[in-house]
């Protein structure tokens, strides 16, 4: 027999047992190690995959009515098993079981797609890596809910290129519900963009794609790096945050004319790291310039990010004269079991937790319910997109130009002031503010001052940035050492306010005079 598929160590401890077994004349059956678990949903097939340790052939009993079992075969001697089932019928409960030689499972229940528009339930959850025990907690809380399929918004291992990590912090922790409940996938930092993560969920496939949207799918070296699917109402965009995301690149030429092609009653983004932020890690500025426009302009109502190990919902971020009908919101769900993260809201935040948390969205025609909850199946949040008369009710509306101002605090904590306590000093610094959307920005910045010998020119200066435009906002700021000896802190605030919201932060990290003029700043900002 050959043992293929794993490491030197791994390999050695088979072979042993092999020999063991076969000394007293007796083999043990092929054991499943991963799985199963199910990809591919459709509205007339799945995807059932499951991992052996040891190359065999994979077989499927399943039945829609009692008495009418079927067998499928994978047609191949292999350890990591991929077989789908086509032919099923639309928004129908179908039972399967895994027989892998002598090992079969207890029969699962999943329910194929509905063929057009009709309720549905979806759970939402991210960052499971790191710690099998939270993630469990997670997952085990999920599976009353009974979702039709779960999207998880990347990270779900500790590092991807370690083949033993997938089945001890993700396939272990989730068997329970992802033999249930077929997994939507997204990128996260952890994959590495490793060949493990294709490898799993090879249902991304060009067949399959092809079939589900009616057109060739784009591809990286292991498989597809962004893709649509639709289910009921909605259409799930699923973006590659580790993949460019500059205005020309491949992933953004395909999902804008992919945006406008879509009829979906709800059109749903889903990717790894989130555009605004309240934890460690923060909103990814690049990436919110270059497509929170075009998200806004093609009518995405819903935003599923992780990344950062906290929960935040934004209030709903809009443009335009009438921001409330280009408006979308912004869930992060990171908490799947990785350590959980500090979490400082900002203007744009309307609800933010810390801890394991994973959501559950009830979808109809007319509204997408969103409730959120922890390891313990306690809401912690609850919202309501409608979508009635043609016209969107999100909620509390914020104009996206405001926020995009206001986000601006955030490159303050880069400014160094090279202080010295008995010597005056000043300098000049440049606050860069970059409108990417199709209406004026206007804010104003502002200082809080608590030390006299600090002082900022101008105090008070309006800003105005134009439609797809960039503004210096320059200020100046001066110490001047004081008759007596006097401490340099507290510095002064800048202030940041646009449409009566504000942020507050330091104006600049104090630089001392030992330091390397090369040697950066290591202040970090609030969010």
């Amino acid at each position: 027999m050959t043992v293929i598929g794993m490491r030197t160590p791994g390999r050695v401890a088979v072979l042993l047992a092999l020999f063991a077994l076969r000394v007293f004349g007796e083999e043990l059956p092929p054991a499943i190690i991963a799985g199963p678990y199910l990809t591919g949903l459709g509205t007339d097939r799945v995807t059932v995959c499951w991992e052996t340790d040891r190359p065999t052939v994979g077989r499927i009993a399943w039945y829609v009515q009692p008495g009418k079992q079927s067998v499928r075969e994978d047609g191949s001697v292999a350890t990591l098993h991929h077989v789908t089932l086509t032919g099923l019928p639309p928004a129908t409960a179908c039972y399967y079981r895994v027989q892998a030689d002598g090992e079969a499972t207890a029969f699962r229940r999943f329910a194929t797609a509905p063929a057009g528009s009709a309720p549905f339930r979806f759970a939402a959850y991210g960052d499971s890596r790191s710690n099998p025990k939270r993630h469990l907690a997670v997952a085990q809380a999920m599976e009353p809910h009974q979702p039709a399929f779960v999207v998880h918004t990347g990270d779900y291992v500790a590092d991807g290129r370690t083949d033993k990590l997938w089945l001890t912090e993700f396939f272990g922790p989730a068997q329970g519900l992802l033999g249930s409940c077929p997994i939507i996938p997204a990128m996260g930092t952890h994959e590495r963009e490793a060949p493990a993560y294709y490898r799993y969920f090879r249902w991304q496939d060009e067949a399959w794609l092809a079939w589900v949207t009616g057109q060739a799918p784009v591809l990286c070296q292991f498989g597809p790096a962004w893709f649509s699917w639709s289910y009921g109402d909605a259409e799930f965009f699923v973006l590659n945050s580790y993949a460019p995301l500059t205005a020309d690149s491949p992933q953004v030429r395909w999902l804008v004319p992919a945006l406008a092609a879509s009829r979906a009653r709800w059109k749903i983004v889903v990717f790894h790291e989130p555009l605004y932020s309240g934890g460690r890690h923060g909103g990814n500025e690049a990436h919110r310039r270059v497509l929170m426009p075009i998200f806004l302009k093609h009518g995405v109502d819903l935003l599923l990010a992780g990344h950062d190990h906290t929960y935040e919902r934004t209030f709903a971020l809009g443009t335009g004269a009438d921001p409330t009908q280009s408006a979308l919101v912004e869930v992060v769900t990171g908490g799947g079991g990785a350590p959980s993260h500090k979490i400082i809201p900002g203007p744009w935040t309307a609800r933010a937790a810390r801890g394991l948390n994973f959501c559950i969205f009830d979808v109809s025609a007319d509204e997408l319910r969103g409730t959120a909850y922890d390891e313990a199946d306690r809401p912690i949040d609850q919202f309501t997109l409608a979508r009635r008369d043609g016209r969107k009710s999100l909620g509390e509306t914020l104009a996206a130009e405001d926020m995009e101002f206001l986000m601006a605090a955030r490159r303050f904590a880069a400014f160094s002031f090279p202080y010295v306590a008995r010597k005056a000093e000043t300098k000049s610094f440049a606050l860069s503010v970059t409108n990417p959307f199709d209406h004026e920005l206007n804010g104003e910045l502002s200082w809080e001052i608590k030390n006299s010998a600090w002082t900022v020119d101008p105090p008070k200066q309006a800003v105005r940035v134009a439609a797809r435009e960039k503004a210096e906002v320059a200020f100046t700021v001066a110490f001047t050492p004081p008759e007596r000896p006097a401490s340099s802190a507290p510095v002064p605030m800048a202030i940041l306010t646009s449409s009566g919201r504000s942020i507050a932060v330091p104006g600049f990290t104090l630089e001392s005079p030992r330091k390397a003029p090369s040697q950066p700043s290591t202040s970090k900002p609030l969010w």
